[in-house]
């Protein structure tokens, strides 16, 4: 092979999104919008809709 041989463009591991989140308890995966954000006076948390999993919880650093 040469400087001039054309190759083919690598394979992709995966064909999703980057801002697709995925659920470890029930194997959910969906864009970022499609999950439950709820906001306290505490900070925010996302939940999965389908089995209700915390995802990720951030304090309010604000305060």
């Amino acid at each position: 092979m040469n400087a001039l041989t054309q190759r083919s463009p690598p394979e992709r591991r995966t064909s999703h999104r980057k801002s697709v989140l995925f659920c470890s308890q029930c194997d959910r995966t969906a864009a970022v919008d499609e999950w439950v954000l709820t906001t306290t006076d505490d900070g925010e948390t996302l939940a999965c809709p389908d089995c209700g999993a915390t995802l990720t919880a951030r304090a309010n650093l604000s305060d």
